[in-house]
């Protein structure tokens, strides 16, 4: 068996709580000094929660009478407009003008200091423990630029500097998200889109296509139907929070949902999308090894924190030696 194969999500994650006003208001910050972010954040989230609606409204068949993945699917992905108004709308406004990379360095050294950015726990079990594995992450975050200095950032102030320093490595992590908050650096943005639970889905297997393969790196294209063997594969797990993991989920050999308690708005909507198409979604503890692929329905799984993917890649590997 090969490297197992390991995606997660960023913002409710990888970290606690969402992220994105936490990048708004770097911009802010630099932009707008002198004007009160809370008001404008609100206008942006009305704004947004207003098309939401509308779009929901209208779409059809409506939810109550989506019963099958594939109609979720088309549900989730047809929100790829609202999303890009989204950005459009923050973007316009001036939010991401002239930043400069002082501007996110500070920036997140203060949300990580005063916990509004915060990481779940297991995560350095994750990425200190020795695993093996081949890791991405894959966000509609809007700033690359940003989970990859949180991330360094916050090793660089919880973890020991030998630890941080010897076993820690950001440079196997594949990252896929926007690219639209970013420091003023000459080099075009990447032009990465990752808007919806397609979107994230096309980028999780074109991942697996690299890893596997050492297919194009992650983009906006067709992406090869994989014809090795499922017996010879090493899995591909996957850890998300909300309906934009929801394609990823399914597509992973073990999807598994993170759940706080009590659960959180997305989270609940996450669960409540599940139960509606009757898909089980059980503790991972439960999760019977070795794996079997392709035997059963579909089941998710769930955890509290992610010691317990950690637990669940050491239990992989034990079990395939």
């Amino acid at each position: 068996m090969g490297k197992i194969k390991l995606i997660l999500d960023w913002d409710g994650t990888i970290t606690v709580k969402d992220t994105l006003s936490v990048v708004a208001q770097i911009g802010f910050r630099r932009n707008f000094p002198k004007q009160e972010f809370g008001t404008h954040w609100k206008r942006f989230v009305d704004a947004y929660l207003r098309d939401l609606e509308t779009h929901t409204h209208l779409y059809q068949p409506r939810e109550v009478i989506r019963t099958t993945i594939a109609q979720e699917s088309a549900y989730l992905a047809s929100l790829r407009p609202i999303e890009d108004l989204s950005i459009q709308r923050v973007e316009d406004f001036g939010t991401f003008e002239n930043l400069e990379t002082k501007d996110f360095d500070n920036g997140v050294t203060e949300a990580i200091v005063a916990g509004v950015l915060d990481f779940r726990r297991g995560w350095d079990e994750i990425m200190c423990s020795g695993h093996d594995i081949e890791f991405g992450i894959i966000s509609v975050n809007w700033s690359d630029y940003f989970v990859k200095y949180a991330v360094k950032r916050w090793v660089e102030l919880n973890l020991p500097y030998g630890i941080a320093h010897t076993v820690f490595d950001m440079e196997r992590i594949k990252f896929a998200m926007n690219d639209v908050a970013r420091p003023f650096s000459g080099i075009p943005p990447s032009g990465m889109k990752v808007r919806t639970s397609k979107d994230k889905l096309d980028y999780a297997k074109s991942f697996v296509q690299l890893v596997e393969h050492g297919a194009m790196p992650m983009a906006d294209a067709t992406i090869p139907m994989d014809t090795t063997d499922e017996t010879s594969k090493a899995p591909l797990i996957y850890v998300g929070d909300s309906t934009t993991d929801f394609d990823c989920l399914l597509y992973a050999d073990v999807g598994i949902c993170i759940r706080d308690s009590p659960m959180e708005p997305i989270q609940t909507q996450l669960a409540d999308t599940f139960k509606r198409l009757n898909i089980q979604v059980l503790p991972l503890s439960f999760l019977p090894l070795p794996l079997q692929s392709g035997q059963g329905e579909k089941i998710v799984w769930w955890v509290e924190d992610l010691r317990e993917v950690s637990d669940l890649i050491s239990r992989i590997e034990k079990s395939s030696t």
